[in-house]
């Protein structure tokens, strides 16, 4: 069943996948970041991925895919942008912080 959430799949280097999937019980304010300039002093943005569970990594996307849909806790996102490795990609400031959360606990995990 989908619950309308993102996701995102990221081969951050060959045979090493993650996912980030949206928390739906995500505080609004815990989203939000400012982007205010001279024009737009008051504007700011919402990124889902900065309260996003991550999870892996994972050796193939078929195993990402495996135990995305074996987790019962999350279910079925209704968006998911898959990016495969590519050699010069580098990860923006909110993906780089969800993948270091996401190494850290594999470490606590062993």
């Amino acid at each position: 069943m989908s619950r309308h959430l993102n996701c995102q799949q990221i081969e951050v280097e060959p045979g090493r996948w993650y996912y980030l999937i949206e928390d739906p019980d995500a505080d609004p304010e815990d989203t939000a970041y400012e982007i205010a300039d001279e024009e737009n002093p008051d504007q700011s943005c919402s990124d889902w991925r900065r309260t996003a569970g991550v999870y892996g990594p994972f050796p193939t996307e078929e195993a990402l895919a495996q135990n995305m849909n074996n987790d019962i806790d999350h279910g079925r996102p209704a968006t998911v942008m898959v990016q495969r490795y590519e050699a010069d990609f580098e990860p923006d400031t909110v993906l780089s912080a969800a993948l270091t959360r996401a190494r850290a606990h594999a470490r606590g995990c062993k």
